[in-house]
């Protein structure tokens, strides 16, 4: 569940824009606020079913423009490669301190260290 809620931030974060704005308004209480179906419907004005599948639908897009564009696959590669490339840089020895420590943090700045 919690990955499947960190997919979906994922893509919204990445393919949010193509949505209407509307879908885009619903999305963004749901997976960055944390409000229920029926908190949403409220705001927005609609049943909570509506907003369920104005959830549902809107994360099929998103799937959609994943299936085609690739961006979040991509991205998780470039990651990858990345991370390798620290633990590498890091295994280092015999190398100047202050260059492998440059080195990290550059690389750091382009990885993910939640």
């Amino acid at each position: 569940m919690l990955d499947e809620l960190l997919h979906n931030t994922d893509l919204f974060l990445l393919y949010g824009t193509l949505l209407t704005d509307k879908q885009r308004e619903c999305l963004s209480m749901h997976l960055l606020d944390d409000f229920s179906m029926s908190e949403i419907g409220e705001d927005m004005g609609i049943s909570r079913q509506a907003a369920y599948d104005l959830i549902r639908r809107s994360i099929k897009s998103m799937e959609e423009y994943e299936a085609k564009l690739g961006f979040l696959k991509k991205r998780k590669q470039v990651e990858d490669i990345l991370e390798s490339v620290y633990d590498d840089v890091n295994k280092l020895d015999g190398v100047d301190a202050e260059m492998k420590k440059s080195l990290l943090n550059r690389l750091d700045t382009c990885i993910k260290h939640d």
